[in-house]
């Protein structure tokens, strides 16, 4: 995990949106932000764009806990 920036996950948010925006047009994303964790979520075709959590492997279940 050289690469990938523990803690970043609120300061990626917006580049995670363009990008998801961009690869899945057809999406109704949204921004989902808590104390402790920034989401990209498209809640209408179940995807969650993190890929922050997905190089640490952390699972969908997890994410969505996070961000509720």
């Amino acid at each position: 995990h050289s690469y990938v920036a523990h803690g970043a996950c609120h300061w990626m948010a917006r580049p995670y949106l363009l990008l998801a925006e961009e690869l899945f047009p057809e999406g109704n994303w949204q921004t989902v932000e808590t104390d402790t964790h920034t989401a990209v979520i498209d809640y209408d075709n179940g995807i969650i764009f993190d890929l922050v959590f997905y190089a640490y492997g952390i699972s969908p279940e997890t994410v969505l806990e996070m961000v509720h």
